[in-house]
């Protein structure tokens, strides 16, 4: 191996003449798009959803978030499957729903006071584009005015 290579990943394959970045961002840009739950999503706002993107793989049986905790994120399931969790006492943990690819996940970061109401669980490797939910929510404050207002994209997302 050539000492330069050492520091590069192991799974690291780059289409010529592409940088890592840009190939990322053409990905998560991908999964936003053709995701169901923007479908019929007004163009003008893709700018506002890539800013606040990242993709996020979640190992089998890897915790999500827990119920209590704050809600900071909102995730689209591009491949995989979540649990959707709650705590019995006598009993454990209790799935209430299981969600896949195509749905949504984490409605807690969109309504006060922003902290999740049960826990969520990958019951699969699982494949996400996850929004930061701060940043979405201070463009809804500063668009509250307008009437295209971030709250008003996410409500009419099918």
């Amino acid at each position: 191996m050539k000492p330069e290579e050492e520091n590069e990943p192991k799974n690291r394959v780059l289409k010529p003449g592409f940088t890592f970045e840009e190939i990322y961002m053409n990905t998560v840009e991908n999964i936003i798009t053709s995701h169901p739950f923007w479908k019929g999503l007004n163009p003008h706002y893709l700018h506002i959803l890539r800013e606040c993107a990242a993709y996020e793989r979640f190992g089998l049986d890897q915790c999500i978030f827990q119920a209590g905790s704050d809600a900071e994120h909102f995730y689209l399931i591009h491949n995989g499957y979540v649990a959707l969790e709650t705590f019995m006492p006598g009993k454990g943990r209790i799935t209430l729903q299981t969600i896949g690819p195509g749905e949504a996940l984490g409605w807690s970061w969109f309504y006060p006071p922003y902290r999740w109401h049960l826990s969520a669980r990958s019951i699969d490797m699982t494949d996400t584009v996850c929004f930061g939910a701060r940043t979405l929510r201070d463009y809804a404050e500063v668009d509250a005015r307008s009437t295209n207002s971030i709250h008003d994209v996410c409500d009419g997302a099918e």
